[in-house]
């Protein structure tokens, strides 16, 4: 009896070591590529919280080119503090150009004349230096909500392209939920 049981574990084992993993996608048609992405979001019970974000894009045309040459980091002014701690181009080669997040520039969208209502909105631009296909583009940014006005629905909607590995961190206290779940009679 433990033969039997011995003998169908190493042969499960076996078919799993031999089994074949799914082929990656074919991403070679794609302008550019997040090779990882990562976005940790924390809320706090008073509301305020942190979105750090990293990621690394392997960029493959021109046209991934025109995408990424600027960098654009949106945020409130109003409600939302933003910290650039690097954005850097890696070279095939192995080289690495960082680009001066001290030049980076806010501007207010031209939007804004339409819908003066959102005067707080600002972008970050970012100019990459030297990024060119085939380069690795890597940054990271922090949005630290020191207001209570930042929504989950705006972190959640933002749309990704083609991606080797995402992922998305979500954490919430329990108080928080809690004050989350007696708020929403307030929403009917």
């Amino acid at each position: 009896m433990l033969r039997r049981l011995f003998a169908l574990l190493l042969s499960i084992l076996a078919a799993r070591a031999f089994a074949q993993s799914p082929a990656p996608a074919d991403t070679s048609g794609e302008p550019y590529v997040f090779e990882r992405i990562n976005e940790q979001v924390r809320f706090e019970e008073d509301g305020t919280g942190l979105r750090d974000t990293t990621a690394v894009v392997r960029v493959q045309s021109q046209a991934g080119l025109q995408q990424f040459g600027q960098l654009i980091f949106a945020y409130s002014s109003a409600t939302e503090n933003l910290e650039i701690d690097y954005v850097r181009v890696r070279k095939p080669d192995g080289r690495v150009v960082i680009s001066s997040t001290k030049d980076a520039q806010d501007f207010a969208p031209d939007v804004l004349r339409e819908a003066p209502m959102y005067s707080d909105y600002r972008q970050r631009h970012v100019s990459v230096a030297d990024l060119r296909p085939g380069d690795t583009l890597e940054y990271h940014s922090i949005v630290d909500a020191t207001r209570p006005a930042s929504t989950i629905a705006s972190t959640l909607a933002r749309a990704r392209s083609a991606s080797s590995s995402a992922t998305f961190w979500l954490r919430l206290t329990s108080s928080w939920l809690r004050s989350f779940a007696s708020a929403k009679s307030v929403w009917k």
